[in-house]
């Protein structure tokens, strides 16, 4: 994901519940992370750290990863702030997969009260 609490929002748009998994940046992952810029999002008031993740383009298992060159990856605690910020107040973690190849990886399950 490119934009991840953006894609969050437009979920939040359409459905009262959601499934998913996704990488997330570990905390001690984000205190080396060379590039990383800010989000504020004013339509529901939230903001947080993106980390830049360059996909390897020589790993066979690349296809997976999305047609894009890169993805924004967050802390799981943001992911979770992200999550309360766009209307998804009730969410549980399925698995949280920190020794995962790819990075840190975690599925929930999310939906509104």
């Amino acid at each position: 994901m490119e934009d991840p609490v953006d894609l969050l929002w437009q979920i939040s748009k359409k459905t009262d519940r959601v499934f998913a998994w996704t990488h997330y940046m570990s905390r001690e992952q984000s205190n080396y992370a060379e590039s990383h810029k800010s989000k504020c999002f004013k339509e529901i008031e939230f903001s947080c750290n993106y980390y830049h993740y360059e996909y390897d383009q020589s790993r066979e298992d690349r296809s997976f990863a999305g047609i894009g060159k890169f993805s924004s990856r967050l802390t799981k605690e943001d992911f979770l702030k992200a999550l309360l910020a766009v209307g998804f107040s009730n969410y549980e973690i399925v698995k949280d997969e920190f020794e995962h190849p790819g990075g840190p990886a975690f599925s929930f399950i999310a939906e509104k009260k």
